[in-house]
């Protein structure tokens, strides 16, 4: 296993005030949602945190109120990527599936290496690696304490050690988000 670069205390300085930075200003994004322009915001969140956390797509998936399906309802994606969003609709939902019983429980899946998911995710590993995907980390969206969707992000470019900090930044846009749906 490769290791870790070791940051100096002002590299992990400059971070934090980087994800204080993208806090505030998405936080004052959200704070101008509406129904009327909630698609828009969101979309323009996806990207902000996108391009910051540096992967190649972020997107949300919600499920139908019976939670027999699910929707790819918001997607950014980088350069080298292509959307995905119009193909991702009403997928049936697989509620026995090793990713479906993590979310839920209210459980992220952090997956730094794709290829390495155990043989229990056989079947997500392999619709994973049929996008390229080599890395993703995927958060549950709750209102009510009742699972309603996910945020995903994926890295197709590269494998990850998703760091501590970036996962709290990530579980904190999943609440905002989750805020930013009800109001949709």
């Amino acid at each position: 296993m490769a290791h870790l670069p070791v940051e100096s205390p002002q590299e992990k300085h400059n971070y934090n005030l980087k994800i204080q930075s993208l806090v505030i200003e998405l936080s004052s994004l959200l704070m101008d949602i509406d129904s009327k322009n909630a698609d828009a915001i969101i979309n323009e969140v996806l990207d902000k945190v996108g391009e910051f956390v540096d992967v190649d797509r972020s997107y949300i998936f919600t499920f139908s109120s019976d939670g027999k399906t699910m929707s790819n309802t918001h997607e950014w994606c980088a350069d080298c990527m292509h959307p995905q969003i119009q193909v991702l609709q009403n997928i049936p939902v697989e509620a026995n599936s090793w990713w479906m019983k993590r979310l839920t429980k209210i459980k992220e899946i952090c997956v730094p290496r794709v290829v390495s998911l155990p043989k229990v995710a056989e079947k997500f590993r392999d619709k994973l690696m049929e996008q390229t995907i080599k890395a993703l980390i995927i958060l549950p969206i709750t209102k009510d304490e009742q699972l309603i969707g996910f945020i995903g992000f994926d890295s197709t470019r590269r494998e990850r050690n998703w760091k501590i900090r970036e996962i709290a930044l990530l579980r904190m846009l999943g609440d905002l988000v989750a805020h930013a749906l009800y109001i949709k």
